[in-house]
């Protein structure tokens, strides 16, 4: 008996997460600084996941404070306090 889709979206979305915060951390002082490169290279960076599964982890990075939109500009104060 195979589980509900609901229930297999939300372990993958925490381990896209994760990947994501991994992925960016990588990019150093380099990460994207506009909204649409940040998507662009989350899209490259996962290309197997969906729009929708991408457009929900930058959801969740702004809602924990790891990156901060106004308007099209992109900010990572989490990122840059661990420097």
């Amino acid at each position: 008996m195979s589980l509900p889709q609901e229930s297999q979206e939300v372990p993958f979305q925490s381990t896209l997460l994760a990947q994501v915060i991994k992925n960016l951390k990588k990019y150093g002082d380099k990460r994207p600084t506009r909204l649409v490169k940040l998507k662009n290279a989350l899209a490259g960076s996962f290309p197997k996941s969906s729009e929708a599964q991408l457009a929900t982890a930058l959801e969740d990075l702004q809602a924990q404070g790891f990156v901060v939109v106004s308007g099209v500009k992109v900010t990572y104060p989490r990122f840059d306090a661990e420097v």
